[in-house]
């Protein structure tokens, strides 16, 4: 019998292989881990095979043998592995929360989808957006089945007439189901677009049900005398929100939005600044680009609109002193003020369009605001008076700072919000939750307080309510600033804000904020995947970075932070948040 080797007591013990190719594994030989195939496989002619071996325990016991190292050794040199005896009593099992695709910040399968398709879209521009629309589909090719169009005759036909909320009724509905009533409409295969524009689109601009949409009422009887270009950026706006759901769309978006931007961009080369100024086309257009940007990537593209229209109005302004404009004017005009004042509420730039668009008596609710302008004119306050502080330390002193924040706070603290429908429940809870906002936006910019004062989490848990209450029913319109005020100063540490009375089982605030989130990717006119993106930013500083505790400030007149001192929210919220359309 051949002697065992005598083992060289200066040479380090083998360690056990743990990358061994799985033949070897089970020759239960040592593989030497050569790649890409190990010396035993190659000496032997075998395949060598390398991968993940999964093991169940459930076998291995059926088969009477040992699950891994289980039972056969430990540290301590006992050979039993057996658990340690516990108190039935003294065991408490947590809940298992219910994960949904949404629940993972860091990457979706969308993201990664988005990125792949980009080169594919692209390309596809180099092709007629008729074409592409007319063109027919094999069944179950993934056009057919994310968009749901079907063709009769000529005309595409929509299967959108209602809302998810209910049917919204408009004397425009006959008009748009009849091309014919729209001679500038060129290519007659995009009055499917028109009709996604009046009966899915509109609707979702407001949360109201029994209010009309401005757009609807006051846009769709203007592009029936308008130009072709005004009819496009309309159907430019609505391709780029039905390529939400199917991408197959977003080509036909780019080129309907390259060809209104060509089109204006000569006008306003070659055509006097007056005459343009007085055209009401000219920011109708930029109104419907302003929303294409908004809903494709939210990025700088959306702003440049913005302070366009501003010159503009300012121009018009000049030519028509003391003229009072239309309602069509009237609306563009609060439409890209709105979008200015909670826009910088986010990160506290320098602000476009000034106070005077905002009545500091005016007490309505407006349906499209979703507020009063009021109380927009309390946030347009609030953010300057937040500014001032940061950026001129010796102008906002800490007496006169004090005081302006005192009016501030009593303003708000006496807020009355008046409906023309008392019954419309969906306006005041969106009213509602646009006041506690506020609420909170104000003690966080002005007073330093944080997640964990105790008057923000009261607040926060109020609005995720309201906000819980509107998504089970499918409203999404206005909710995008309560959700990024409410997300922004959630205590991480205390993310369960409240025990549903039927089902017994807590509801956290992260979770129902992502799911309110991705409803609205799917059912706003928001860019939800931009606001998601800030949100989630915000929160992995804040596990980074805890905030700072300061006192709570829970009754008026409470004293505000030094006028030097960044706060809460500038520390954790505005660095995230350029660009942003909060609207």
């Amino acid at each position: 019998m051949p002697r065992r080797k005598a083992t060289n007591g200066n040479q380090p013990p083998k360690s056990r292989s743990r990358s061994g190719c799985l033949t070897c594994r089970k020759r239960k030989i040592r593989c030497d881990e050569g790649k890409p195939t190990c010396s035993n496989c190659q000496s032997k002619n075998l395949e060598c095979q390398r991968g993940v071996a999964l093991k169940w325990e459930q076998e291995y016991a059926s088969r009477g043998l040992a699950f891994g190292r289980c039972g056969v050794w430990n540290k301590n040199g006992s050979s039993s592995d057996e658990p340690p005896n516990a108190d039935p009593e003294a065991l408490r099992w947590l809940p298992l929360p219910q994960i949904q695709p949404y629940h993972f910040v860091n990457s979706t399968v969308d993201g990664f989808e988005d990125n792949l398709a980009e080169q594919e879209e692209l390309s596809a521009l180099s092709g007629h957006y008729g074409a592409l629309i007319t063109m027919p589909e094999s069944p179950g090719s993934p056009c057919s089945s994310a968009s749901g169009l079907e063709t009769s005759g000529q005309f595409f036909s929509l299967p959108y007439v209602t809302s998810p909320r209910g049917s919204f009724t408009s004397p425009m509905d006959s008009i748009l189901y009849s091309p014919k009533a729209f001679p500038q409409l060129e290519d007659r295969s995009l009055a499917s677009l028109l009709n996604y524009y009046l009966d899915r689109l509109c609707p979702l601009t407001t949360p109201s049900v029994r209010s009309k949409s401005p757009f609807a009422s006051l846009v769709v009887p203007f592009i029936l005398s308008a130009s072709p270009n005004a009819l496009d950026s309309v159907l430019a706006l609505a391709a780029r929100h039905l390529a939400k759901a199917n991408r197959s769309w977003k080509p036909v978006a780019m080129q309907l939005e390259g060809k209104v931007l060509h089109t204006l961009r000569k006008r306003l080369i070659s055509e006097d600044p007056s005459k343009v100024a007085l055209d009401p086309e000219v920011p109708i257009i930029m109104m419907m680009l302003c929303m294409y940007e908004i809903i494709n990537k939210c990025d700088e593209r959306w702003v440049i609109h913005l302070k366009g229209a501003r010159d503009l109005f300012v121009t018009r302004k000049k030519l028509l002193a003391g003229a009072t404009p239309d309602s069509l004017l009237h609306f563009s005009e609060r439409f890209f003020a709105y979008q200015d004042v909670i826009g910088r509420t986010a990160c506290g730039e320098v602000p476009i369009f000034g106070r005077d668009y905002w009545k500091s008596d005016d007490q309505e609710v407006d349906a499209w605001l979703g507020g009063s302008p009021e109380l927009i004119s309390i946030v347009f306050s609030i953010t300057d008076l937040c500014r001032l502080q940061r950026v001129d330390p010796e102008a906002a002193s800490k007496d006169k700072f004090a005081i302006e924040a005192e009016k501030l706070e009593r303003r708000l603290a006496s807020l009355v919000q008046t409906m023309r429908d008392p019954g419309d429940e969906l306006l005041w809870r969106s009213a509602e939750m646009k006041r506690l906002a506020t609420v909170v936006y104000l003690y966080c910019a002005l007073y330093g307080a944080s997640p964990t004062t105790p008057l923000v989490v009261d607040h926060v848990r109020q609005i995720l309510k309201h906000v819980a209450y509107c998504v089970d029913r499918d409203i999404t319109a206005a909710l995008t600033w309560p959700v990024f005020v409410a997300a922004a100063e959630l205590d991480p540490l205390q993310d369960e804000i409240w025990t549903d009375p039927e089902t017994k089982q807590p509801v956290y605030g992260r979770p129902l904020i992502l799911k309110a989130l991705d409803h609205m990717s799917k059912t706003s006119v928001a860019n939800a995947l931009k606001t998601r993106s800030v949100i989630t930013a915000v929160w992995q500083e804040r596990e980074i970075k805890p905030a700072k505790s300061p006192p709570p400030p829970t009754t008026t007149g409470a004293t505000p932070s030094g006028a030097s001192e960044l706060n809460d929210w500038g520390i954790f919220v505005a660095p995230f948040s350029r660009n942003m359309s909060l609207a």
